[in-house]
């Protein structure tokens, strides 16, 4: 029995690391002869015909629903590294779940700030220096060894990516491959160190929010 049930796990992640390929290659392999003219609309954003089409139609929207996206988006495509062998699959994803995963601590430190801080200089949160965010929320929440393993994963994160540049555009990644923090990427990142220290600062920042929002409701 086990030596089935052994099979079979070897059978469904090898065929789960296929389907996940194909997925990713559709998009590149899908011929636009194969796309009938009339089916094409008009307009990218149109009104919905669908009540059960998007968020937008059935609930108000805050920062929150968009951080939250930006960090499951940014977990997602590392569980499918982790996956998936196909250094082109990788490739694809890895900078793009950087790239979210950086608007995630951004957008989720300005929304905790905003809650926990009245009269804020709203010119202080158009900058995108994930330190200086830092130092402004900081007062707010508790400091001990948690806070501070958080704080040291940010701080490198943004020393990776100061301006909100380095993921976003290919020649800045392949700009920075030559200063010394680049030989680091160029030798390759651990997956699965990534995905653990993004779940950690996530969690984190769900309390902090958290603790915010009741901040907020003592006020009022």
């Amino acid at each position: 029995m086990k030596k089935y049930r052994k099979h079979f796990l070897k059978r469904y992640k090898r065929r789960l690391r296929s389907n996940i390929i194909k997925d990713v290659l559709h998009i590149s392999c899908e011929d636009i002869d194969t796309l009938k003219m009339e089916n094409i609309p008009d307009f990218m954003f149109q009104p919905s015909l669908s009540s059960s089409d998007s968020i937008v139609n059935n609930g108000e929207l805050d920062s929150l629903k968009f951080s939250i996206g930006y960090a499951s988006v940014a977990i997602n495509l590392l569980g499918v590294c982790q996956y998936c062998k196909n250094n082109l699959v990788k490739d694809s994803y890895i900078f793009p779940a950087l790239y979210c995963f950086r608007i995630y601590m951004e957008n989720t430190m300005k929304e905790s700030i905003l809650l926990f801080k009245t009269g804020v200089n709203i010119d202080d949160l158009k900058k995108h220096g994930l330190k200086n965010l830092w130092e402004m929320l900081t007062p707010y929440i508790p400091s001990d060894g948690t806070t501070k393993k958080a704080r040291r994963l940010i701080l490198e994160y943004e020393s990776y990516d100061p301006d909100s540049t380095a993921f976003r555009y290919c020649h800045v990644v392949n700009r920075q491959l030559g200063d010394n923090k680049g030989k680091i990427l160029s030798s390759g990142i651990s997956i699965d160190a990534l995905r653990s220290s993004m779940l950690f600062i996530y969690h984190f920042f769900e309390g902090v929010n958290e603790l915010a929002r009741m901040s907020k409701d003592i006020i009022e």
